[in-house]
Protein backbone atom coordinates (compact mmCIF):
# COMPACT_ATOMS: atom_id res chain seq x y z
CA UNK A 1 0.00 0.00 0.00
CA UNK A 2 1.35 3.36 -1.14
CA UNK A 3 1.30 6.20 1.42
CA UNK A 4 -0.18 9.10 -0.36
CA UNK A 5 2.21 11.72 -0.86
CA UNK A 6 0.73 15.01 0.65
CA UNK A 7 3.75 17.17 -1.13
CA UNK A 8 4.50 17.15 -4.22
CA UNK A 9 8.59 16.53 -5.16
CA UNK A 10 8.74 19.99 -6.06
CA UNK A 11 7.63 21.43 -3.37
CA UNK A 12 9.98 19.32 -0.91
CA UNK A 13 12.71 20.41 -2.82
CA UNK A 14 11.77 24.30 -2.18
CA UNK A 15 11.75 23.09 1.42
CA UNK A 16 15.41 21.07 1.80
CA UNK A 17 16.72 24.64 -0.40
CA UNK A 18 15.27 26.49 2.78
CA UNK A 19 16.69 24.14 5.01
CA UNK A 20 20.46 24.61 3.49
CA UNK A 21 19.69 28.35 3.52
CA UNK A 22 18.76 29.31 7.21
CA UNK A 23 21.01 26.02 8.44
CA UNK A 24 24.12 29.07 8.70
CA UNK A 25 21.45 30.75 11.31
CA UNK A 26 21.29 27.81 13.60
CA UNK A 27 23.68 25.87 15.76
CA UNK A 28 22.40 22.41 14.15
CA UNK A 29 20.98 21.25 10.99
CA UNK A 30 18.01 19.73 13.59
CA UNK A 31 17.71 23.00 15.08
CA UNK A 32 16.95 24.71 11.59
CA UNK A 33 14.59 21.28 10.86
CA UNK A 34 13.10 22.18 14.10
CA UNK A 35 11.87 26.13 13.27
CA UNK A 36 10.70 25.00 9.85
CA UNK A 37 8.61 22.25 9.80
CA UNK A 38 5.83 23.74 11.57
CA UNK A 39 5.68 26.71 9.24
CA UNK A 40 6.29 23.99 6.27
CA UNK A 41 3.14 21.77 7.84
CA UNK A 42 4.95 18.81 8.60
CA UNK A 43 6.53 16.98 11.39
CA UNK A 44 11.04 17.76 11.47
CA UNK A 45 11.49 13.90 11.15
CA UNK A 46 9.55 14.07 7.88
CA UNK A 47 11.79 16.80 7.17
CA UNK A 48 14.82 15.83 8.20
CA UNK A 49 14.26 12.47 5.75
CA UNK A 50 14.06 15.01 2.79
CA UNK A 51 17.40 16.83 3.58
CA UNK A 52 19.20 13.57 3.96
CA UNK A 53 17.45 11.93 0.94
CA UNK A 54 18.29 15.80 -1.32
CA UNK A 55 21.91 15.07 0.27
CA UNK A 56 22.66 11.21 -0.91
CA UNK A 57 21.65 11.68 -4.41
CA UNK A 58 23.45 15.22 -4.69
CA UNK A 59 26.70 13.06 -3.22
CA UNK A 60 27.10 15.18 -0.17
CA UNK A 61 26.34 12.11 2.02
CA UNK A 62 27.02 8.32 2.05
CA UNK A 63 24.01 5.80 0.67
CA UNK A 64 22.12 4.66 -2.24
CA UNK A 65 20.74 6.96 -4.57
CA UNK A 66 17.05 7.32 -5.35
CA UNK A 67 17.90 6.09 -8.57
CA UNK A 68 19.80 3.18 -7.07
CA UNK A 69 16.95 2.20 -4.99
CA UNK A 70 14.56 1.87 -7.87
CA UNK A 71 17.15 0.02 -10.24
CA UNK A 72 17.32 -2.29 -6.98
CA UNK A 73 13.33 -2.99 -6.85
CA UNK A 74 13.35 -3.36 -10.42
CA UNK A 75 15.77 -6.06 -9.94
CA UNK A 76 14.31 -7.89 -7.06
CA UNK A 77 10.91 -7.59 -9.04
CA UNK A 78 12.42 -9.40 -12.18
CA UNK A 79 14.19 -12.00 -9.96
CA UNK A 80 11.40 -13.22 -8.49
CA UNK A 81 9.08 -13.06 -11.53
CA UNK A 82 11.89 -15.61 -12.96
CA UNK A 83 12.06 -17.74 -10.06
CA UNK A 84 8.09 -17.98 -10.08
CA UNK A 85 8.18 -18.79 -14.12
CA UNK A 86 11.10 -21.12 -13.27
CA UNK A 87 8.64 -22.89 -10.60
CA UNK A 88 6.33 -22.87 -13.17
CA UNK A 89 8.52 -24.62 -15.88
CA UNK A 90 9.36 -27.32 -13.63
CA UNK A 91 5.68 -28.13 -12.41
CA UNK A 92 4.31 -28.43 -15.77
CA UNK A 93 7.52 -30.60 -17.05
CA UNK A 94 7.34 -32.82 -14.86
CA UNK A 95 5.81 -36.68 -15.37
CA UNK A 96 5.88 -39.26 -12.87
CA UNK A 97 8.18 -41.94 -12.89
CA UNK A 98 7.22 -45.83 -14.59
CA UNK A 99 8.42 -47.03 -11.75
CA UNK A 100 5.19 -45.49 -9.23
CA UNK A 101 2.38 -46.91 -10.67
CA UNK A 102 -0.13 -46.46 -7.98
CA UNK A 103 1.47 -42.68 -6.71
CA UNK A 104 -0.66 -40.13 -5.77
CA UNK A 105 0.11 -36.70 -6.30
CA UNK A 106 0.73 -35.63 -2.62
CA UNK A 107 3.31 -38.08 -2.87
CA UNK A 108 5.08 -37.00 -5.70
CA UNK A 109 4.45 -33.25 -5.51
CA UNK A 110 5.08 -31.25 -2.15
CA UNK A 111 1.69 -29.49 -0.96
CA UNK A 112 3.00 -25.89 -1.72
CA UNK A 113 2.81 -27.33 -5.81
CA UNK A 114 0.33 -28.98 -6.04
CA UNK A 115 -1.85 -25.57 -4.70
CA UNK A 116 0.05 -23.50 -7.21
CA UNK A 117 -0.45 -25.93 -9.99
CA UNK A 118 -4.42 -25.79 -9.18
CA UNK A 119 -3.96 -22.11 -9.42
CA UNK A 120 -2.82 -22.06 -13.00
CA UNK A 121 -4.73 -24.94 -13.99
CA UNK A 122 -7.75 -25.42 -11.89
CA UNK A 123 -10.16 -27.15 -14.20
CA UNK A 124 -7.16 -30.09 -15.55
CA UNK A 125 -6.46 -30.72 -11.60
CA UNK A 126 -9.99 -31.10 -10.99
CA UNK A 127 -10.62 -33.51 -13.67
CA UNK A 128 -8.00 -35.83 -12.46
CA UNK A 129 -8.14 -38.63 -10.44
CA UNK A 130 -6.65 -39.40 -7.45
CA UNK A 131 -4.04 -41.64 -8.69
CA UNK A 132 -1.67 -41.27 -12.02
CA UNK A 133 -3.22 -43.94 -14.57
CA UNK A 134 -0.45 -45.77 -16.30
Amino acid sequence: MKKSNKFSPETREHYVRMVQEQRKEYPSLWAAIESLAPKVGCTPHTLLEWVRKYEIDNGTREGVTTEERERIKSLEREVKELRRANEIWKMLSWQPSNGWPGSTISDCFPQSAISLRQKLRPNIISDLPNRFPM
